[in-house]
């Protein structure tokens, strides 16, 4: 190193062990280096990604006519000195971190060719600049220590930068970013490892555990859901079903107001405790030395939410499972081939719907586009004042969300009939979406109505000749 000096391994976890007791540790940047090779358009995107894993809410000023050289940032086996490409010189009036007056605070970096730079280069040279202003903003005892900084860009989650950016190889020498030797480097690292790896396994469970909690709690929903259709599908076809001696408790429990509205506040409040820890895991980027035991903590009260939300979900299962036992299953199956059946229907129909808009909505642009284009002949203000807003677009997303509404209905059509198994439909669901097409299919002699007297306006405005000419253009297309 060209200060000469070396830091043993005690001094190094030292520094370590000092950091994780005021600044913390962060998971690694989850980031993907940018594939654009840096340049002066390009430059504050690159400082955004550091700034943003920091917490940083400055204001970067980049400074483009300065040119700089610095003996301690970068070194190479050639003995010679190797330019920055960022340099940053921290005010004395820096406001303390977390604190109002840190946002949009202004932060002047000074930046030197960027020619021969790489993202990943660039991206390490720049997490240990602006680790200077967390330091420093953080007021800690090692903010003046350039190996305290190049620790606090590990610590900070920028080992991945690091291990693609440190080195770079040239035809006759090696250039080395960072005040860290190759030795003390790679103690550095390890030895942060060491503290991140049981927080990132810890926060992986948390996430496995609260996925499989959202997931039991919308298999408990779902059932929920059609023990109710079934059991409302029973009293409406008594004939057709039955209640065996050993499965009348159930019924009439089923019975109880109580009963849906108890398993629904369970589902609930499983829920929202899952999400209550997610803004936790996603509030919380920082960790320290008691994290650990707050996350074991987490993690057993996610163990315990899954056990009762689990436990839901199964007793639900099995009483779905008791009422269809109860119904006569081939009437409950043409029962949802009948239902599915017209839902294919109202799905072809807002096809047809969609196609007959969109032809029409064709004819009026081909319009639109020869007003446009005729503007000698058809002066713009002497048009009516619709046909004039036709030709700016100003209709485009009024008659656009026409068809955005039938597409969106078709797909909810879709969603119950395509690939729905019958013995597990949702009967509320399919005539949910049969109703919305319904009443979508209703408004369109509306729609068309609307484009329609717009048409006619338009055609009101054009010579005989003039339409022949578009009807001719529009059937050759």
């Amino acid at each position: 190193m060209a200060s000469g000096n070396v830091l043993s391994e005690s001094e190094i976890k030292a520094i370590i062990d000092q950091l994780f007791a005021t600044i913390g540790i962060r998971m690694n940047v989850s980031t993907p280096i940018p594939t654009e090779r840096p340049n002066n358009f390009n430059f504050l995107s690159y400082c955004n990604i550091i700034t943003q894993q920091l917490e940083l809410p400055i204001r970067v000023i980049p400074d483009f006519s300065s040119s700089f050289q610095t003996s301690g940032l970068t070194k190479n086996n050639a003995n010679s000195v190797s330019e920055v490409s960022a340099q940053i010189c921290v005010p004395s009036d820096l406001p303390w971190y977390g604190t109002p007056s840190m946002v949009g605070f202004p932060i002047k970096i000074y930046v030197g060719s960027l020619e021969h730079q790489t993202p990943e280069k660039l991206l390490t040279q720049l997490s240990h600049e602006f680790s200077h202003i967390y330091l420093h903003s953080r007021k800690d005892p090692q903010k003046d220590s350039e190996y305290a900084t190049d620790i606090c860009a590990l610590m900070m989650g920028f080992v991945p930068f690091w291990k693609k950016g440190r080195t770079s190889t040239h035809q006759n020498y090696i250039t080395t970013f960072g005040y860290l030797s190759d030795n003390e480097y790679h103690y550095a690292v390890n030895y942060i490892n060491q503290l991140r790896e049981p927080l990132f396994y810890l926060r992986l469970s948390l996430k496995r555990k609260i996925k499989d909690i959202q997931e039991a709690t919308g298999t408990a929903q779902q059932c929920l859901t059609q023990l109710f259709e079934l059991f409302d599908f029973h009293y409406r076809h008594p004939d057709r079903c039955r209640i065996k001696n050993t499965d009348g408790f159930l019924f009439s429990q089923l019975s109880q107001p109580h009963y849906r509205n108890e398993k629904e506040e369970f589902i609930e409040s499983y829920k929202k405790s899952a999400n209550d820890i997610i803004h936790e895991l996603n509030s919380n980027r920082v960790y320290s030395k008691n994290s650990e035991a707050r996350l074991t903590e987490l993690e057993k009260r996610l163990d315990n939410i899954l056990q009762n939300i689990t436990s839901c979900k199964n007793e639900l299962e099995k009483n779905v499972q008791t009422i269809k036992d109860n119904i006569d299953i081939e009437f409950y199956r043409n029962d949802f081939i009948k239902k599915s059946s017209l839902l294919t229907k109202a799905h072809g129909l807002l096809e047809k719907a969609i196609h007959e808009i969109q032809e029409k909505l064709n004819e009026l642009q081909l319009m639109a586009s020869f007003f446009a284009k005729n503007k000698a002949k058809h002066p713009m203000e002497s048009l009516p004042a619709e046909i004039r807003q036709l030709v700016n677009g100003l209709f485009d997303n009024e008659f656009q969300s026409y068809i955005r509404q039938f597409r969106a209905c078709q797909e909810e059509l879709t969603k119950n009939t395509d690939g729905v198994d019958w013995y597990n439909y949702s009967e509320t669901a399919m005539e949910k979406s049969y109703q919305q097409a319904t009443t979508m299919l209703q408004h369109k002699e509306s729609y068309l109505k609307r484009i329609s007297d717009l048409k006619k306006t338009a055609k009101d405005n054009l010579s005989v000749t003039e339409r022949l000419s578009l009807f001719i253009k529009k059937t050759n297309k």
